[in-house]
Formats: C-alpha cells, structure tokens, sequence
C-alpha cells in the first residue's frame, strides 16, 4: 500500500541540497482537522509537511484502513510562520517555532529524518516515551544516513527518531543485517 503523504509541493526534501538547513515552525492545529488544514495551506501555497500512517481497524467482520497523522494535531510549515498569516483557516492553535540556531537545524534534519521513515513505506510505531538506548547512525540499506536512538525489545532493535520539539518519536524495527554507527549523544540528534 502506497503511503499517503501530505506534503507541499511533492518534492520538498529532494528539490533542495542536503547541506542547506531550512527553517520549519510546527503548527499546532485543532484536534482532527489536520487533513483540512493542510488542504488550506495546500490553496494557499504554503510549504508544509504532515506525515501520515496506515491503522488498520476492524469492526465485525469488515476491515477498514485509515490514513492518519503521524503526529495528531501538528503539521510541520517550511519557513517562519505565524498564528496571524494561518489566521483564515480557523483550526490553527498555536505555532512553535525554534528559538536559536541549534534548535533549528536539529528540528530540520529530525523532520528528514521522520520524512524519510515515512518514504520508506516500513511498518512504523509511535512513541511517546523517550527510553535511554545507544544512538546510532544507519549506515546501510534504504534508511543509510538516518539517526536516532535504539530500544532493545527482546532480539529486535527499534530505533527512534525523536522530535525534541514535540517530545514524541516514531519507531522502526531494524533487520539484523542493518549496518550500524554508535555516535555520541551530543551528535545523535543532528
């Protein structure tokens, strides 16, 4: 099944040089109308991102799957926004935005990162819970280059990419034939 993404324009992440740091403002909308906000920010050619995944549901007998937010409740905005400029969609709460540089360019390449999970088309998790692990660095398959922190579930190695901003993670369960790189704490996030 091929993941929905709602993000604009398509080609957000790949129209722009892995060197260049954007600056993102995470927009804290209404509950349950991030689908309708972002299809506003999508008329009003605003540059967003809001990652989706599958939940399957079941109900007597009928099965039904369902898009739904990565992160209910926030849409990541390309660029410096404001509550005001959003004002006319009427589902737009808060905005948040980094506060120094450290904070921006962390920001933009954990918003990589997640996006690049969510391209991948595995099977990811939420989490919510922040555990202690070794952080790593991908170094092999579809996911090289993406880093986050590793939760030793039995014999299965999940790692997480956290968004400090919103203090929640998404998780994917890695094969063992994925190659890792420790990194210091002090370097995992970037």
């Amino acid at each position: 099944m091929v993941q929905e993404q709602y993000i604009y324009p398509p080609d957000l992440f790949c129209s722009e040089g892995e060197s260049l740091v954007s600056s993102w403002s995470c927009v804290r909308v209404r509950p349950r109308w991030e689908k309708k906000a972002a299809r506003i920010m999508h008329a009003q050619r605003i540059k967003y991102y809001m990652p989706t995944i599958y939940r399957t549901t079941c109900s007597g007998r009928k099965s039904r799957t369902t898009s739904n937010p990565l992160f209910p409740g926030y849409i990541f905005v390309k660029g410096i926004c404001s509550k005001q400029s959003l004002k006319e969609s009427g589902c737009v709460l808060q905005v948040i935005r980094a506060t120094t540089k450290l904070e921006e360019e962390l920001l933009d390449h954990q918003i990589r990162d997640v996006w690049s999970l969510t391209n991948n088309g595995t099977a990811l998790t939420i989490e919510t819970d922040f555990k202690l692990g070794e952080t790593v660095k991908i170094l092999s398959g579809s996911l090289t280059g993406v880093s986050g922190t590793i939760i030793h579930i039995g014999k299965a190695r999940k790692l997480t990419v956290w968004v400090d901003m919103l203090g929640v993670g998404v998780s994917v369960v890695l094969s063992a034939e994925t190659d890792l790189q420790r990194l210091d704490s002090s370097v995992a996030s970037r």
